[in-house]
């Protein structure tokens, strides 16, 4: 009888599972040292502080440009409409002063 184990040979050192390994293992390294040196770039942090900073500036002119579209909008309006200028200076100038049969409501602002 011949012996069976010596019909099978080992696989080759370079086969398939062996490449398949290697690849494996250099992704599960890239896995780990990528996100260790995205953090440890100093740029990054900068650019998030930088963007914030961008955001908190874009905010701040949205709202100064409401005002000025608010406070333009409030000048055309005294200097163009009689009945605006008469409303304007009976409320923000002689407060409690009214035309006869007139009712004044005044809202408080919102507090928030």
């Amino acid at each position: 009888m011949k012996d069976t184990a010596s019909h099978f040979r080992p696989a080759p050192p370079g086969g398939f599972l062996s490449r398949l390994n290697k690849i494996l293992l250099a992704l599960i390294v890239a896995t780990a040292v990528i996100p260790l040196t995205l953090r440890a770039l100093p740029g990054r942090s900068e650019k998030a502080a930088q963007d914030k900073m961008i955001a908190t500036a874009e905010s701040d002119l949205a709202e100064a440009n409401m005002i000025k579209d608010r406070l333009t909008r409030e000048v055309t309006l005294l200097m163009n409409d009689g009945e605006y200028l008469g409303l304007f200076a009976r409320d923000k100038v002689g407060r409690g002063y009214m035309k006869p049969g007139e009712t004044i409501f005044r809202l408080a602002p919102r507090q928030q």
